[in-house]
């Protein structure tokens, strides 16, 4: 039974991880994303520090971020969880981010799995670097679903 849940599961992640722009993506006001951390309490990286490091992308990418509020329906969450320290300056760590979209009382979270998920043992600067470039990425199919960009469709 294990085996055939995980055969699914594997067949079902290339579909999950499309990084095409969906629908729901688009904003009335693309200008302005409001962006949510959640960090666990053993993490060498804080909750501040991932904020400043996925609003400096943000703001790079000429987005204003905003907090998110009750009002606000579209965000981008980071999740980050670690394990309890122990002797290693290495710690267990899981991190995903996605865009999350509850309108018109639906919930859609985009699970970017070949973009925006990382696990295993890091320091902080490797966790950094994961959060930075997780969100470098997520940002472009932002930014490719709210703005013309340019780009050819044909190609």
């Amino acid at each position: 039974m294990r085996m055939k849940m995980l055969t699914a599961l594997l067949l079902l992640l290339p579909a999950l991880a499309s990084a095409d722009p969906e629908p729901w993506m688009i904003k009335d006001n693309p200008n302005d994303l409001a962006v949510y951390a959640y960090t666990y309490p053993y993490c060498p990286v804080t909750k501040s520090e991932i904020d400043e490091i996925a609003k400096g992308v943000l703001v790079r990418a000429r987005i204003r971020p905003v907090e998110r509020s009750s009002t606000e329906s579209f965000h981008l969450f980071l999740h980050l969880k670690c394990a309890e320290p122990n002797d290693s300056p290495r710690t267990l760590v899981y991190f995903s981010i996605d865009f999350v979209s509850s309108s018109n009382g639906s919930i859609y979270r985009s699970g970017l799995f070949d973009r925006g998920w990382h696990m295993g043992t890091a320091d902080a600067q490797t966790i950094k670097s994961w959060v930075r470039e997780s969100v470098e990425d997520v940002v472009a199919d932002y930014l490719k679903a709210n703005f013309d960009l340019g780009e050819d469709d044909d190609e």
